[in-house]
């Protein structure tokens, strides 16, 4: 059974820990206790930066979020959807509209007598 060594935890909770390192931690049978220790150091460890092509493209989706909910764009465009939600729930009340209650209704059929 490998265990982790304590430089390989401590690697990680610094968030210095090498390829060689990590690959030992994956390999591991780790028991219990150790189970805990490697939790503990990813919960300290450092995060990684974010790339600055995904913080840019965040960055401006938050814009246009921000600009949308404050134009009033946002409340309109909700009201438009749950309008739309509610007519495909109910259905519509034109003379077009399928009779529901004939449905209901019991079916008389004509009996022949051939």
């Amino acid at each position: 059974m490998t265990h982790i060594s304590t430089s390989d935890l401590e690697a990680l909770r610094a968030g210095t820990i090498d390829d060689a390192g990590l690959d030992r931690l994956l390999s591991a049978e780790l028991t219990l206790p150790e189970l805990d220790e490697v939790s503990a150091a990813l919960a300290e460890a450092p995060s990684p930066p974010m790339p600055a092509g995904v913080a840019a493209r965040l960055s401006a989706v938050i814009g246009v979020e921000s600009e949308r909910r404050q134009s009033g764009r946002a409340s309109a465009e909700a009201d438009a959807a749950r309008a739309r939600r509610a007519k495909q729930g109910i259905g519509t009340f034109d003379n077009a509209a399928p009779d529901k209650k004939a449905a209901l209704r019991p079916q008389h059929h004509a009996h022949s007598d051939s």
